[in-house]
């Protein structure tokens, strides 16, 4: 709530596949976290991202 009012917040999103072969840098670390079979991440937020290709 926001002075009173109600305010909705939208998260526009798109899912992707992410690749063992293919990362590198944060999106490794990522990729390790993900599939660790005891603690494993199932979904990430991220505040804005650039697409590639």
């Amino acid at each position: 709530m926001q002075h009173g009012l109600p305010v909705h917040f939208y998260n526009k999103y798109a899912l992707f596949p992410l690749f063992k072969g293919i990362n590198y840098g944060f999106t490794s670390i990522l990729y390790d976290k993900m599939t660790d079979p005891e603690n494993g991440v199932d979904m990430v937020m991220m505040e804005s991202a650039v697409k590639v290709g």
